[in-house]
């Protein structure tokens, strides 16, 4: 893993609370995903656009799964441990990571 990928890791770790054991943070397919902690980090050091389309791998999604506002945000896919991530971002500003969403591959139901 490159020094960008880790920073680019690391940002992520403080920034985001797990969605374990909240029934808001998932979808009737019980993929879960991880939302802001507190919004005031976010603009201090979270993971932006910028950062992430130089360091993440990546496929641009032409919409967002459907519980995110595609006129709001926008949408990014990576694929790892048999996985698709979801990564969110905010069209506004700096254009910070919203929420990540995983699935598993072969998920009956994806729809974006």
């Amino acid at each position: 893993m490159t020094l960008l990928r880790l920073l680019a890791v690391a940002l992520l770790i403080p920034t985001f609370s797990g969605a374990s054991g909240d029934p808001d943070a998932s979808t009737s397919s019980g993929a879960d995903y991880a939302q802001p902690a507190n919004t005031d980090v976010l603009t201090d050091g979270a993971m932006t656009y910028e950062v992430f389309e130089t360091s993440v791998p990546h496929s641009d999604l032409e919409s967002c799964p459907v519980e995110f506002d595609s006129t709001l945000n926008f949408c990014r896919l990576t694929m790892a441990d048999n996985q698709l991530n979801v990564f969110v971002f905010s069209y506004k500003g700096t254009q910070v990571l919203q929420a990540i969403k995983h699935y598993e591959i072969g998920e009956d139901g994806l729809s974006f």
